[in-house]
């Protein structure tokens, strides 16, 4: 077995995640990366499927993902043995959805952000602070 993959193999949890977080911010991968969190195709490979099948079950065009995957690959978060792909055993527990540990929550914090609990009230106070800059400066003509 090739030294290299059999270091890989050895990871400890942590350096998973940081595997994972890595990949995520490489942009082009990165993207890839999350659509297929979004997607939820870590969690439909965990049973091994091909592209087409992949394909049927996301109502996605078969090419496209096959190529999508083919880049899951290359950044060895899926496997892929003949024309079979499945989501890497190593790295599942923080890939498949309903898992505590799963990148689906920085899939959510990639889109919204942390620390707003409130996005409506958020939206409220930048409108509100325009208004009152637009009342103070006569320059642009309000009062």
């Amino acid at each position: 077995m090739n030294p290299v993959k059999l270091a890989e193999r050895m990871l400890s949890s942590a350096d998973s995640k940081k595997f994972l977080r890595e990949i995520a911010m490489n942009y082009e991968e990165g993207q890839i990366f999350l659509t297929a969190v979004e997607l939820g195709i870590f969690t439909k490979l965990i049973e091994p499927k091909s592209a087409k099948n992949l394909a049927e079950e996301l109502g996605t065009d078969s090419r496209l993902t096959a190529r999508i995957l083919d880049v899951l690959v290359s950044v060895e978060v899926l496997k892929k043995r003949e024309e079979i792909y499945t989501t890497s055993p190593m790295l599942a527990p923080f890939l498949l959805e309903g898992n505590p540990a799963s990148f689906k929550s920085l899939n959510f914090s990639h889109k919204e952000g942390t620390g707003v609990k409130n996005k409506n009230l958020f939206e409220e106070k930048k409108l509100h602070n325009s208004c009152e800059n637009q009342q103070r400066n006569p320059v642009l003509g309000f009062n």
